[in-house]
């Protein structure tokens, strides 16, 4: 193996300043171009106005609470199902076998699930669960 020697121009290197007023100097150089700073606050402005026109005639107008119809509830509610509280110590099957007189436990579970929209079988004391009758 043979070495090669590479000629670099010299005329195009930098000297490295070493003092510390080089380089706070170089930091405050840094400026933003006038063109940056002016796509920057169109930006800023354009999302200030698109906020304000949502919140204030836009979607937020559009948004309301979900209100039940409590005449409706309670017309159907009186017929199809009972409201009860969980006590302490209380599990789903132990409602069922108090509530569901001759009804398979497992089908009474499985209604008061989706009738109450429960995620899993867990019931803490306290909770109001409605319960269907018959």
């Amino acid at each position: 193996m043979s070495a090669q020697i590479i000629e670099f121009p010299m005329h195009r290197v930098r000297q490295v300043r070493s003092d510390k007023a080089s380089l706070v100097a170089n930091e405050t150089s840094t400026e933003v171009r006038p063109s940056i700073r002016i796509a920057r606050r169109l930006i800023a402005w354009t999302v200030l106005v698109i906020t304000a026109y949502l919140l204030f005639f836009g979607q937020a107008s559009a948004v309301q609470p979900a209100e039940a119809n409590n005449s409706a509830l309670t017309n159907s509610s009186s017929k199809n199902f009972t409201y009860i509280t969980v006590m302490s110590g209380d599990s789903l099957w132990a409602i069922a076998e108090r509530y569901a007189a001759g009804r398979d436990p497992r089908d009474f579970i499985q209604d008061v699930v989706a009738l109450n929209n429960l995620s899993d079988t867990v019931v803490t004391s306290g909770m109001k669960l409605a319960i269907p009758r018959g």
